[in-house]
């Protein structure tokens, strides 16, 4: 990075906000980026703005950088470095956004009737006693003849979110 100050750089004074360092690292990314630039950039101009944006948004590098007010040198860098791609095309908005799974309603689960295995559906079981068959009201479903069974929605996957298109 070149020595010059990163409030300069990014149009700040040392009294800035993290959201006012941000909304101007984003704004001056805009306006130098080979993507998005009317003019030809140089890739020096776009790293210099992305080091002054670390060393601002850092606390402990911010204090650092403001107790001593040196000229930003290398050592002061922080993270890895940064490769500018130029495509000559603006990028396009391939993230994928999610939405409420329509068959669980976000829940990841569904329910479903089912017969009854004991009783068959019936809701009654027949039993045989001296030449006598009685019958009873099943114990398992108690006398529905159906049970609530729930399952892993098979829409989202029992996550209960499902993913969109990407918008282009």
């Amino acid at each position: 990075m070149s020595a010059r100050d990163p409030y300069s750089l990014l149009g700040l004074d040392s009294t800035a906000a993290p959201a006012q360092i941000r909304a101007a690292f984003r704004r001056m990314v805009r306006q130098r980026h080979p993507d998005t630039a009317e003019d030809a950039t140089d890739d020096s101009a776009l790293r210099d703005l992305i080091d002054a944006y670390r060393i601002l948004i850092d606390p402990t590098t911010r204090a650092r950088y403001d107790a001593s007010r040196e000229p930003i040198s290398s050592s002061f860098q922080t993270g890895t470095p940064i490769v500018v791609r130029h495509t000559g095309a603006q990028p396009a908005d391939t993230r994928a956004t999610s939405q409420t799974c329509p068959g669980c309603l976000g829940r990841g689960v569904v329910q479903a009737m089912v017969g009854c295995p004991s009783c068959g559906g019936r809701g009654a079981v027949m039993s045989l006693d001296v030449g006598r068959v009685w019958s009873s009201r099943c114990r398992v479903c108690l006398g529905r003849g159906r049970l609530i069974q729930n399952g892993r929605c098979t829409v989202c996957g029992g996550t209960g979110a499902v993913a969109s298109r990407p918008r282009f």
